[in-house]
């Protein structure tokens, strides 16, 4: 049986922050999950830190450095569920999120990707994010014709409707996040 969502990491180089993005997942209040981290080509000490981990949630890929879009791409291609999370390995999340994330898109089977407020650590401190959380269709619209609103890591996004947009350009290096919601939208 396939899980209810499938969370995706891609880690290049993050044994700085890769151990406390894995133990925020694995300590969700949601249990009913898969976790893919594909570590893309790290020459640091990443693979070690991935070697430790045992939770039979966990599935771990170790690949050449393909790039985030084609190193994401793959990853969908690996989920077993149609709602896939993705987390940066350099950020973490609280207990909650998953349930949370989960709750609303079970609920709004219309929407097709999801995201969350956010902190911004700088200096050692958490801050709130820098610019407003948008919270419905049309201003998310609106306001992605001017920026980026929806934050990269922290969304929940079906498969179905990834994969019909094409999933990411893997020729674009930045804003690959930004042309994809604007696609799926």
């Amino acid at each position: 049986m396939s899980p209810k969502v499938s969370v995706l990491t891609s880690v290049y180089n993050g044994e700085n922050y890769i151990a406390e993005c894995i133990d925020s997942i694995l300590n969700q209040t949601e249990a009913d999950f898969e976790y893919i981290i594909l570590n893309d080509g790290s020459t640091d000490q990443t693979r070690s830190i991935l070697e430790k981990y045992s939770d039979p949630r966990l599935r771990i890929f170790h690949q050449e450095n393909l790039g985030i879009p084609k190193s994401l791409n793959k990853g969908v291609s690996l989920c077993h569920s149609d709602l896939i999370a993705h987390l940066d390995a350099d950020d973490y999340v609280q207990s909650h999120w998953l349930k949370s994330q989960l709750s609303f898109m079970e609920l709004n089977q219309d929407v097709v990707f999801c995201s969350s407020r956010f902190e911004e650590l700088f200096n050692g401190k958490l801050y709130p994010q820098s610019h407003p959380f948008i919270e419905n269709d049309h201003k998310i619209r609106k306001s992605l014709c001017f920026m980026n609103c929806v934050p990269h890591s922290f969304t929940v996004f079906r498969k179905p409707s990834f994969l019909k947009a094409g999933g990411y350009d893997p020729k674009l290096i930045i804003a690959h996040d930004y042309d994809l919601w604007i696609r799926l939208l």
